[in-house]
């Protein structure tokens, strides 16, 4: 995760899934996302829920 991805979270509090396309965007529809990567030479999508955060920012708090 990205400090980029986790800032989407933190400025959008309502929001439970984003999905990112490999040029770092973030979209809150799955369908835009695809659309938006159509013109990407990388097309993957990552879908990154707020679960997934939270878990990652308690792993990473374990480690110091």
């Amino acid at each position: 995760m990205t400090e980029n991805q986790r800032s989407y979270f933190e400025n959008h509090a309502s929001v439970e899934t984003l999905f990112f396309t490999s040029d770092g965007f973030a979209f809150f529809k799955e369908a835009d996302a695809i659309n938006h990567s159509k013109h990407l030479d990388d097309d993957e999508i990552t879908t990154i829920s707020r679960s997934e955060t939270d878990e990652l920012e308690e792993d990473e708090e374990d480690l110091f």
